[in-house]
């Protein structure tokens, strides 16, 4: 009996470690949206390419294999989409990627039909940073808001 509870103590102790010590190791990022530009769209799926920065918080690099990114837009479902372009950020660093992002039309009518006498924008960017190698999975989660004025830039146009 001594050494079952010995050898469990011992086995805990060690998970413990374990999932404390990859706590520990994960990256510290950081994604904002620098543009949003049209991709090659259908009638009932609009496509867009959002083109972010990643920021790396931590000393060591991030090797990436790729990224899921969602957009929600006051409160609901914008765009989602994946990428699997590789690319790193130096510690302590940065670097920029694209994902294109699909855009259901019903999504994009229900925002219209709550854009009306708005003139901002509450946002929540979230999504995964795939490492490449030894490289962790660093999970995100970026809230904001645009103003019209915002949004017109971040699509390329120059300010009213």
């Amino acid at each position: 009996m001594r050494n079952t509870i010995g050898t469990t103590g011992l086995v805990l102790t060690f998970v413990v470690i374990f999932v404390l010590g990859g706590c520990a190791a994960q990256q510290d990022v950081d994604v904002l949206i620098s543009r949003i530009s049209p991709a090659q769209s259908t009638m009932l799926e609009q496509r867009a390419r959002i083109d972010v920065r990643i920021r790396n918080f931590s000393e060591r690099p991030i090797s990436a294999s790729g990224m899921t990114l969602e957009l929600d837009v006051n409160g609901r479902r914008f765009a989602r989409g994946v990428s699997n372009a590789k690319f790193s950020v130096p510690g302590l660093g940065e670097a920029t990627t694209s994902v294109v992002v699909g855009i259901s039309v019903f999504d994009v009518v229900r925002q219209l039909l709550g854009l009306e006498g708005r003139e901002t924008f509450d946002y929540v960017l979230r999504g995964k940073v795939f490492g490449a190698g030894t490289t962790l999975n660093s999970r995100f989660t970026r809230r904001g808001e645009f103003t019209r004025e915002q949004l017109a830039t971040l699509g390329g146009q120059p300010p009213p």
